[in-house]
């Protein structure tokens, strides 16, 4: 690990751009950043600080006073766990011998009882199997004494005692009904040695010893550490003066003596010399750091001078550099703009499969040479249109390692372009208006001779009739109607003429709600075969206006058929025999203005204004002319109203235009005017 640590440390003595890169600190803003020397000059580099040569070293020396300090709370933390491991094989020991010796002294009750029963005899006793098996294990001898003490009988009778079993001896005794008693001689060798586990054996020394330490059995060898921890319990009961000693075999050594610290103050030694040399390279770094500095100062001011945005992209597309010009275009800051992949946030939303081909188009090498036009997004929501250059970057091998953008602002270029062309179309559609209402006027003029005509021809057939016995009723009623429709079609003529000869409109006193009847009944024989069901609810008063009857009427009539033919596509559709479409009217007072409301179930505006709709020649139909609304509007504008547009709630668009009351005071003192609605619905 030492070894490695230096090597990496001095590689990055030996490379210029890595100890810029350990010992930069950031730089102002102003001089920060360049677009050559791999979109990162040493120029916009920082400041070397000069004491940051000692830093490695200084955390060299750290990291070891860690790792000792670490090394230390391990050591402590081992020695702890080794003492209550000590602790605790010294207590399971103890508590097997003590279980062994209170078997012994079990079996020696046992044996105790059965001379009780008087069938035992100092003769057989001797030849008894439990007293074999007692003396095969641990027992030295077995002594039979009486009530006085005097010994009956001794197995084995006066043989030596084997090697194993020579040493310290414990006497159990079991009391006899008879008086007597029964005295086993146990050797404490053989227990020991038969009852120590071989791990104990192996990791400690284990013997018995008195109180003046004099050993008086061994588990097995008794070799132990010289610095090894030794844990001693007592043994008495069940054996006077007795202590279980174990000692650890192997001593705990410290870290300090495992680690090679020749090798560790060599590593040192040579961190010193890389630390020195590392100083020299600092002082070297910052001499031309200083030259740097000042060059991409100039670049800087040159760039931040320039009424022209420029940015630099990688090989794919990465921004790595823009200038405060192209930062203010675009309303990004620098910190949100560099390194952006594709797509870009200043695209447009509307153009985002043109600017994908652009990209791929000039990342491949194929931007024309004299720029092209872009739409951008600024942040904050304002179209920006920019002319654009491309020029490949090329390094100082000659590779192309990405490209340089110029960016123009052209948008009041093209705002005055688009305000020429918008000033040539409403030419064009004011030329357009005086040629049509010319040729409004020829036909009003030229309609006035048949249409009185009609009138004349009407007259005459009805006071011929008139004479006639037998005529039938319905001819008469039918030449009524038509004589009514003529004179209606006569007034609708002089009033639109004169409209269109900006004479003032013949305004009179009349009530709205019957000029909407008026309009729905000229189209009841429309609506009918068309299957459109009128939904028609009218204000619980009358709405009195001062206006002209016959335009109003014709507004009406525009707006009922422009929501009919918007659902043509619903009632139309082939097998729907059964179909209906619905239009509601209705008519109320609100804000002290008459008003009356046409809504459909079609498609909607489609998000235009009422400006786009009541343009001159905009229509959404193949065959409209697009002066319906156009000629509506100015109607009601001409009578001091107010016509208004919007996609209803529940799905379609809704037409409503408001007109003054004549008598707003009166209309006000209608209770509940403009709620009061009664509800009529004509099923065609």
């Amino acid at each position: 690990m030492w070894t490695s640590t230096f090597l990496q440390t001095l590689d990055r003595v030996l490379s210029l751009q890595g100890l810029t890169d350990l010992f930069s600190v950031p730089m102002p803003s102003h001089v920060s950043r360049s677009p050559i020397a791999g979109f990162q000059a040493p120029a916009a580099r920082a400041r070397v600080r000069p004491w940051l040569w000692a830093l490695p070293l200084v955390l060299a020396l750290l990291l070891l006073g860690g790792v000792a300090a670490w090394l230390q709370v391990s050591d402590q933390r081992d020695l702890e766990e080794r003492q209550r491991t000590l602790l605790g094989d010294a207590l399971s020991l103890e508590q097997q011998l003590r279980k062994e010796i209170d078997f012994e002294r079990e079996r020696l009750s046992e044996i105790a009882r059965q001379a009780d029963t008087g069938r035992w005899t100092p003769a057989r006793l001797a030849a008894d199997a439990d007293v074999s098996a007692g003396l095969r294990r641990r027992w030295v001898s077995l002594t039979w004494l009486d009530a006085r003490g005097q010994v009956l009988l001794q197995v084995p009778d006066g043989a030596a005692s084997t090697p194993e079993r020579r040493g310290m001896t414990y006497h159990l005794s079991a009391p006899m009904n008879g008086g007597g008693s029964l005295l086993a001689r146990y050797a404490l060798q053989p227990l020991l040695t038969q009852q120590t586990p071989w791990w104990i054996n192996r990791r400690y020394a284990v013997r018995m010893v008195d109180e003046f330490d004099e050993t008086l059995a061994i588990a097995a060898d008794a070799t132990r550490a010289r610095d090894g921890r030794v844990h001693r319990i007592s043994f008495d009961p069940p054996v006077p003066g007795v202590w279980l000693e174990l000692a650890e075999r192997e001593a705990f050594v410290p870290w300090y003596r495992a680690l090679p610290l020749p090798l560790l103050g060599a590593v040192l030694a040579l961190l010193v010399w890389a630390t020195a040399l590392l100083a020299r390279q600092v002082r070297h770094v910052e001499r031309a750091q200083t030259a740097w500095r000042d060059e991409a100062a100039w670049r800087r001011a040159m760039e931040d001078s320039l009424s022209v945005g420029l940015r630099v992209r990688d090989a794919e597309g990465r921004l790595l550099h823009v200038n405060p010009r192209f930062v203010e275009l675009t309303g990004y800051s620098e910190t949100e703009l560099l390194g952006k992949a594709p797509p870009m946030p200043y695209w447009h939303p509307e153009e985002m499969d043109e600017a994908w081909t652009r990209h791929h188009r000039n990342l491949a090498g194929h931007a024309p040479r004299a720029g092209y036009e872009a739409r951008w997004r600024t942040q904050a929501g304002r179209d920006l249109w920019v002319m654009i250059l491309e020029a490949p970057l090329i390094d100082a091998a000659g590779v192309q390692i990405g490209w340089m953008g110029s960016v123009v602002d052209i948008t009041e270029r093209k705002q005055a372009e688009e305000l020429e062309r918008r000033r040539n179309e409403r030419l064009a559609d004011q030329a357009r208006l005086m040629t049509v209402g010319e040729i409004a006027s020829s036909l009003a003029h030229e309609l006035n001779q048949p249409l009185a005509a009609i009138a004349s021809y009407n007259a005459g057939l009805q006071n011929a009739l008139a004479s006639l016995p037998g005529v039938p009723p319905r001819l008469r009623e039918a030449l009524q109607r038509q004589a009514e429709q003529a004179q209606h079609a006569g007034r609708i003529v002089q009033r639109i003429r004169a409209f269109l000869g900006r004479r003032a409109p013949q305004h009179e006193a009349c009530d709205l709600v019957a000029i909407t009847d008026s309009a729905l009944a000229l189209l009841r024989h429309d609506l009918r075969r068309h299957r459109v069901r009128l939904d028609v609810s009218h204000a619980a008063t009358a709405l009195p206006v001062h206006a002209d009857p016959v335009l109003i009427e014709q507004v009406i009539i525009n707006l009922l058929r422009n929501a009919a033919d918007a659902q043509t596509e619903a009632i139309s559709t082939p097998g729907a025999a059964a179909q209906t479409a619905c239009l509601w009217v209705r008519t109320e007072l609100a804000d002290g203005q008459a008003r009356v409301q046409v809504r459909d179930a079609g498609p909607g505006l489609g998000g235009r204004t009422l400006d786009e709709l009541t343009a001159p020649f905009f229509s959404t139909k193949a065959s409209g002319m697009g002066l319906g609304l156009a000629i509506s509007r100015s109607i009601i504008e001409a009578h001091r109203g107010r016509l208004q547009a919007q996609d209803a709630a529940e799905g379609g668009a809704c037409f409503s235009f408001s007109l003054p009351c004549a008598d707003t005071a009166q209309a006000a003192d209608a209770p509940h005017a403009s709620t009061a609605l009664q509800s009529t619905a004509l099923h065609e």
